[in-house]
């Protein structure tokens, strides 16, 4: 049975009303003719153009209590979401010359992990792809079949393989991999009927030494051909389509920034668990925090029997906050354990001189996300909030301390990092 909050509203289209009601958004079926005339008009750009106003409109008619801070996050947020929608819809606009859009520093949107490169591309399942390139020392790779996007209602899954498990390399680190046609021996992936797209998520564990790697995509048979040309129709529809993109994301993320608020105030915990449109073997932790400036917060924990595992802060327009310029996020290889077995976690305003800090930078209130992948078990995470002349007394002697120019240096490896990062494909 279909609801209204399930509907999904028309660009170009019904008007907007009851959008707060609303999850998806579809771009208008129109046939070329019309689609031409409204790029000529001008009405195509002027339905963008209205999209983002009404993706403005659905941040600001949130029912959370939101700082001066919070409103810069959120419309940073939404900035990076119409970049993201154009490329989207730009680059994905022909299968036939798959082009990457990343998902990086600069575009950051649906809960994204600090220690991934994110690849997209779209795809035509009933054609046949060569992903090529080398393998680099990067930790590992998620390769992705999915339908498309979440957040535009398209969630299944028809793959999600670890590069190392399923794929092999040459000596010289060089792979080859083909994505669809009949089966065959070696490094082959099937798609799905529906499987429109193509997620690379790239994992980074040492964030001094592990290189990105270089990836390249091709349609078998389409080699040295250019794509098809964008007529007027086409122009109007890809509009459409990144107007689809932006509003789906305000619409479909803005219900899950409120639970989180009112779980926040509610003092409710999460679990580490799975999500539908997520990876099936990523396990997703969260829970809101509040901070005055005299607090902190302790988090105590079993590390998991998992190949990767994090924690980073998000703020409240689930954005990663700023990995590159603060340590906003520890994974497994940087989080210090002590000798009781025990992986302990400062969050704090001001940097504690613990190893195992988490820079709020200046949030007083946020999100605190773990992820478990690969992983074996599920341990429980604990949470104290304590005041900050208390911290000294509930650490261990051991606990790994750093001087203010350790942590100078260790944002300077994460500076070099994310630039290297977001130069690569």
């Amino acid at each position: 049975m279909t609801t209204d909050k399930d509907t999904p509203q028309r660009i170009g289209g019904a008007s907007a009303g009851g959008s707060s009601r609303k999850r998806f958004v579809r771009a208008e079926p129109r046939d070329d003719g019309a689609n031409a005339a409204r790029l000529k008009n001008g009405q195509a750009w002027a339905d963008f153009c209205d999209a983002i106003k009404r993706s403005g409109e659905h941040m600001l008619a949130m029912d959370i209590d939101w700082s001066e801070l919070d409103y810069v996050d959120a419309f940073h947020y939404l900035a990076g979401v119409v970049n993201g929608g154009i490329r989207t819809a730009i680059d994905h606009a022909d299968p036939a010359v798959p082009m990457w859009v990343h998902n990086g520093n600069g575009v950051k949107h649906s809960g994204d992990n600090a220690d991934n490169r994110y690849l997209v591309a779209r795809l035509d399942p009933s054609k046949t792809y060569r992903l090529f390139g080398e393998r680099r020392n990067c930790f590992d790779m998620m390769v992705e079949i999915s339908q498309g996007y979440m957040q535009q209602g398209d969630a299944r899954t028809y793959a999600t393989v670890r590069f190392d498990e399923a794929f092999s390399v040459d000596p010289d680190g060089r792979f080859e991999i083909i994505l669809g046609g009949e089966p065959r021996d070696g490094n082959w992936l099937p798609l799905d009927p529906e499987g429109r797209q193509l997620v690379i998520r790239c994992y980074f564990l040492d964030w001094e030494s592990e290189a990105p790697p270089s990836i390249a995509i091709e349609q078998i048979g389409h080699e040295g051909l250019p794509p098809t040309p964008v007529t007027a129709a086409r122009m109007a529809g890809l509009l459409d389509d990144a107007a689809a993109w932006i509003e789906s994301n305000a619409l479909f993320w803005t219900p899950w920034m409120e639970e989180y608020h009112r779980q926040r105030k509610a003092g409710h915990f999460n679990q580490a668990q799975s999500y539908v449109g997520g990876a099936k073997d990523i396990l997703y932790g969260n829970n809101g925090y509040e901070l005055s400036a005299d607090e902190m917060l302790l988090l105590e924990f079993t590390p998991p029997d998992a190949q990767y595992w994090s924690f980073q802060l998000q703020n409240n327009a689930m954005v990663s906050m700023d990995y590159a310029n603060h340590q906003t996020s520890l994974n497994c290889r940087q989080i210090r354990i002590d000798d009781d077995g025990v992986a302990r976690i400062v969050v704090a305003h001001r940097d504690p001189g613990i190893a195992n800090w988490l820079d709020t930078c200046g949030r007083t209130t946020g999100l605190l996300i773990w992820r478990w992948i690969w992983t074996q078990d599920n341990p429980h995470v604990t949470m104290r909030r304590i005041k900050a002349d208390a911290l000294d007394a509930l650490l261990p002697a051991e606990t790994v301390r750093l001087t203010p120019q350790e942590r100078r240096a260790a944002i300077a490896i994460r500076q070099r990092h994310v630039a290297l990062r977001e130069r690569s494909c």
